[in-house]
């Protein structure tokens, strides 16, 4: 609790903060710290707010900041631009991350719905993956995947086991998060033991499609029906319904994870984006070391 109340000190001015890990969102910040800006500075403010807001995410990241005695890092955006991404998915940079498990400092109306409008959309997106049995870590595994699905950091830069381990170390967090949503839906059954049924129907697969950005569904549609004559509850139960899906998803992940992370070399600037990287090679070598003791041990 110290710790959170030092943030929320810190960062005073702010609308909203949220805290995943070490990674701190903050949202309509009026005083930032000064190393805010240490990549661009000198273009001054006008282009260094132009950038944050005109390209990628629109989200303006700052790492290794030194914070009572660790290093954390910490985004600011506007509460427009959060809005608009965890109710039509415009990028997933945020919305991904606020499926999963976070502490909210402080928030507004407006931002709690959009997240409880974003965190049912996730459960559906997952939902459509899965079959009509499935464990409650498997769903968790599906909504924890929709943000790193096409992120090319996945590739080289992230540990392997990224996904499995941020749900492995929260199962308590994501089932708080996401059992209320699903006791609310006559179309899935919680047998308890972690185990979950869904009505795999093309009636009730179609409704879970309709739940999710329009943006989005449109895409599936041009791609299952570009006609647009058949019943959605007809095309959902397609084999290749889920892969469709998954690389629409993609599609919005990686184009926007790979231009952030190209403006996060501006805005961070050059010695702390190499030091950034080698930290993540170094996780990214850590877990595939771990994937070889797993099935070393298993054999």
């Amino acid at each position: 609790m110290m710790r959170h109340n030092s943030i929320r000190k810190t960062f005073k001015g702010t609308l909203t903060t949220t805290l995943v890990g070490r990674s701190i969102t903050v949202l309509c910040v009026r005083h930032l710290f000064s190393h805010a800006q240490q990549g661009l500075r000198w273009l001054g403010s006008k282009t260094v707010a132009s950038i944050q807001t005109d390209y990628a995410a629109r989200v303006y990241y700052n790492t290794l900041i030194p914070f009572e005695g660790s290093l954390v890092k910490y985004g600011v955006i506007t509460v427009k631009d959060l809005i608009s991404d965890l109710t039509h998915w415009d990028s997933l940079y945020l919305s991904g991350r606020l499926h999963k498990p976070v502490k909210f400092f402080s928030t507004t109306v407006e931002v709690a719905d959009a997240q409880a409008h974003n965190l049912n959309m996730a459960l559906a997106a997952a939902r459509l993956t899965l079959p009509a049995a499935f464990t409650e870590v498997e769903l968790f595994n599906a909504i924890a995947v929709i943000s790193y699905a096409g992120d090319p950091r996945m590739i080289a830069g992230e540990n392997p086991d990224k996904v499995r381990n941020i749900v492995a170390g929260n199962i308590e967090g994501f089932t708080t998060l996401y059992t209320p949503l699903l006791r609310l839906d006559p179309t899935i059954t919680v047998l308890g033991s972690g185990r979950l049924e869904q009505d795999t129907s093309g009636k009730a697969r179609a409704r879970q499609l309709q739940r999710l950005p329009s943006r989005t569904v449109s895409r599936i549609e041009a791609r299952l029906d570009p006609a647009r004559v058949t019943d959605p509850a007809n095309y959902v139960l397609r084999p290749d319904f889920a892969q469709v899906l998954q690389d629409e998803l993609r599609g919005i992940v990686g184009p926007a994870s790979t231009t952030q992370t190209l403006k996060g070399i501006a805005t961070a600037g050059l010695v702390k984006t190499v030091r950034y990287a080698l930290e993540k090679l170094g996780k990214m070598a850590s877990g595939y070391v771990s994937r070889w003791s797993r099935s070393t041990a298993a054999s």
